[in-house]
């Protein structure tokens, strides 16, 4: 969880609190967030899908280490672009590492 609380605070300029069982996030306006930011996935399915969401709106979002989804989603990637190219023109950009 530190990990996450790192990649939030430091990197995008999101707040939050860590808590023993989790991390409270305070929304902040998207235009207010870093861009161009690259996130370590740290091999864990579950920060590279979370940060691939908050990258379909922040720009120039690099995930590395994004086949990890693979073990839990196969298909989550191809789903993710269908999704948000159905609901708007925003782009993905992610590393393959």
């Amino acid at each position: 969880m530190r990990n996450v609380f790192d990649l939030l605070t430091a990197k995008f300029g999101v707040e939050c609190i860590e808590l023993d069982d989790g991390l409270e996030i305070t929304g902040r306006p998207i235009p207010e967030l870093k861009r161009g930011v690259s996130v370590h996935c740290y091999d864990d399915h579950r920060v590279a899908m979370a940060f691939s969401v908050l990258g379909t709106v922040i720009e120039d979002t690099i995930l590395e280490e994004k086949r990890c989804v693979e073990k839990t989603w196969p298909n989550w990637w191809d789903d993710l672009e269908n999704k948000v190219h159905s609901s708007s023109s925003l782009l993905l950009f992610f590393l393959l590492i």
